[in-house]
């Protein structure tokens, strides 16, 4: 998964972000433009069940996930 973060997002709203993927059992690898973060969601040993877009997407200052 790539969760796209809206332009201004704030560093706290991004390490809370982190947080919920590593509590999931991933790691995150993050890629700060100008404009946007982008964080890669990396790993198979979370729990697929928990890998859900939808409840990331309603994070604060989150534009969406692929």
């Amino acid at each position: 998964m790539i969760v796209v973060m809206r332009p201004g997002a704030t560093q706290a709203q991004v390490a809370d972000v982190l947080a919920r993927i590593e509590r999931w059992g991933y790691r995150a690898d993050v890629s700060e433009g100008r404009e946007r973060t982008v964080i890669g969601v990396i790993g198979t040993t979370g729990d697929e069940r928990l890998l859900d877009g939808e409840s990331i997407e309603r994070m604060a200052g989150v534009e969406r996930t692929v």
